[in-house]
C-alpha cells in the first residue's frame, strides 16, 4: 500500500508543535511495518538542509529528498509555516495545495492522508478531479479550521468551503470533514469531544453528518528518540526496570542541572512545565502551579513561550517576582535542555483547557516524572488518576489535585513509586496505533 502523508509540519525539519512530531513518527512506524510512505510539506525557507539526504531539485519548485530513510517532497518556496494573519495563511496554504495537485497528476498511490486545515482544500479538489481517492483526515487541533473572508481570497471552491454558520467566510476544515472517506481525531476521547457543541467549535453539527465514519486513534512517541537509558541529551542514563536505580539516574541529572542553572538542590520536589504558553494549555493553572510549588518548598522550572506579546510579558513579569533559587524560566526553545528536565523532574503539570492528545504526559512517563494534568482528550486516554498520575476534570480543582500531588510525595513514597511505575509500563510507542490506521485505510478503500 503506498500512503501519501501531506501536512503542513514534519519535525524536526519543520515543527511548531505535535503534528510535526505525529506525521513523522507515525510515516517512520508504518515505513517499518513494511508500508511504502511518502510525505509531502511546503518548502519552507527555515528548512536545515544539512539534515536531508539524497536532495534533487526534479522540476522548478519540486525537490525530492530524504529524512532517515523517508521520502520526502518539497514544494513551492514559502517563508513561514505559520503566522498571525489568517488571510495570508489561506493564500499560502491554497497556493502547496495546487502544487501538490499538480504532482499527483502523474502519481500513483492508494491513500491520501491530510493532516489538518492546512492541507484541508485537498480533499474537495481531489474528490472534484476523481471521486475514488481515498482520502484519510487527521485531526489534530479541532479549533483551528481555517476561515477567512470569501472576498479575501481567490480562486478557491467556495460552494465546498463555505462556513456553515456565516455565508461570507470559507471553512477549509469543513470541505475536508465532507469529502474525507476517514476521519481520525488523535484520540479516542478527543473524537468524543469535537462532536459536542464546546468541543465541535461551530463544526460539531456538519461532523456528525460524518459521525459514523469518525474514529479516535491516540498518537504515540518515537520510543527511540526519548528512551532515558541512551538519551544523548542526558548527563546520566538510567532504565526504568528497577525503580531505585531510576531514582538514582534522576537524582544525578537534577544535581548536574541545579548545578549548571544555580539552583538550590534542595530536598524537595521538582515541577515542571514544557509547554508552548497559549490560553489552550491553561494559563491560570500553569501561574497558580508555580506559585503553590514554591510557597510549599519546592522547586519550579517553565520551559515554553508565547506567540502573544502580552501573554509572553505576562510571564516574564512573574519570573521576575518569583526570581530565585528554586524558579527557572526558559523562554527560548532548548532541546537538551528539555530533554534534561524531563530526566530530572519530579512532576510535570497539563493543566490544558481541552488537548486533543498531548505527548508531554507520555514522554514524561517513560522518564519516570509523573504527570498531574486535567482531565481531557488524550490526556483522559493516557492518566489515570491515582494509578499512573494524577488528574482532576474541573479547571478550578488543579490547585487541589496538585496538592494531592504533593502530599503523595512526601509522606506515601511507595505509592509515589507505584505511579511512576505503572506510568513507565504503558505502551505509548507507535506500533499499536500504526496498526489501527492501516486498519483504517483498508476500510477505506
Amino acid at each position: 500500500m503506498k500512503i501519501i502523508h501531506i501536512a503542513s509540519e514534519m519535525a524536526p525539519i519543520a515543527k511548531v508543535g505535535g503534528l510535526g512530531d505525529v506525521v513523522y513518527g507515525l510515516a517512520k512506524e508504518q515505513r517499518a511495518q513494511g508500508e511504502k510512505v511518502q510525505i509531502i510539506l511546503p518548502h519552507y525557507t527555515s528548512i536545515d538542509h544539512t539534515l536531508l539526504g539524497k536532495e534533487k531539485e526534479v522540476a522548478p519548485g519540486v525537490v525530492e529528498a530524504q529524512y532517515e530513510k523517508l521520502p520526502l517532497l518539497l514544494l513551492g518556496k514559502y517563508a513561514q509555516i505559520y503566522g498571525n494573519d489568517p488571510t495570508s495563511e489561506i493564500k499560502r496554504f491554497a497556493s502547496f495545495c495546487h502544487e501538490v495537485m499538480a504532482y499527483l497528476e502523474n502519481e500513483s498511490f492508494d491513500i491520501i492522508h491530510l493532516h489538518d486545515w492546512p492541507v484541508g482544500l485537498l480533499a474537495p479538489m481531489l474528490k472534484a478531479k476523481n471521486p475514488d481517492t481515498r482520502i484519510v483526515l487527521s485531526i489534530h487541533n479541532f479549533f483551528h479550521q481555517g476561515q477567512c473572508p470569501k472576498d479575501q481570497v481567490e480562486n478557491l471552491p467556495f460552494d465546498a468551503i463555505g462556513d456553515p454558520h456565516d455565508k461570507s467566510q470559507i471553512n477549509i476544515l469543513k470541505g475536508a470533514l465532507l469529502n474525507s472517506d476517514a476521519i481520525v481525531a488523535v484520540s479516542p476521547k478527543y473524537a468524543q469531544e469535537i462532536l459536542t457543541e464546546t468541543g465541535g467549535a461551530g463544526l460539531d453539527q456538519v461532523l456528525k453528518q460524518k459521525q459514523n465514519i469518525l474514529t479516535g486513534i491516540l498518537n504515540g512517541i518515537d520510543t527511540d528518540y526519548w528512551n532515558p537509558e541512551d538519551d544523548p541529551f542526558l548527563v546520566y542514563h538510567y532504565g526504568m526496570d528497577d525503580i531505585d536505580t531510576a531514582q538514582v539516574g534522576k537524582e544525578s541529572n537534577r544535581a548536574h542541572l541545579f548545578h549548571e542553572l544555580n539552583m538550590d538542590r534542595i530536598k524537595s520536589p521538582l515541577v515542571c512545565a514544557i509547554t508552548r504558553l497559549v490560553p489552550q494549555k491553561g494559563l491560570d493553572n500553569i501561574e497558580k502551579a508555580l506559585i503553590f510549588t514554591l510557597e510549599n518548598g519546592g522547586n519550579f522550572m517553565l520551559l515554553g513561550s508565547s506567540p502573544c506579546p502580552d501573554t509572553q510579558a505576562r510571564f516574564n513579569d512573574l519570573a521576575a517576582k518569583y526570581k530565585g533559587p528554586n524558579l527557572h524560566c526558559h523562554f527560548v526553545f532548548d532541546e537538551k535542555l528539555a530533554h534534561m528536565v524531563y530526566a530530572s523532574s519530579d512532576m510535570i503539570i497539563i493543566p490544558s483547557e481541552f488537548e486533543p492528545c498531548g505527548l508531554t504526559q507520555m514522554i514524561a512517563m517513560r522518564y519516570g516524572t509523573v504527570p498531574i494534568v486535567r482531565c481531557t482528550g488524550g490526556l483522559a486516554d493516557t492518566v489515570q488518576d491515582g494509578k499512573n498520575g494524577f488528574s482532576c476534570i474541573n479547571a478550578d480543582d488543579f490547585d487541589k489535585t496538585l496538592s494531592k500531588a504533593f502530599d503523595t510525595y512526601r509522606n506515601h513514597p511507595h505509592i509515589w513509586k507505584e505511579l511512576i511505575l505503572q506510568g513507565q509500563a504503558r505502551d505509548f510507542s507507535w506500533s499499536e496505533s500504526a496498526k489501527k490506521y492501516a486498519a483504517i485505510y483498508k476500510t477505506s478503500t
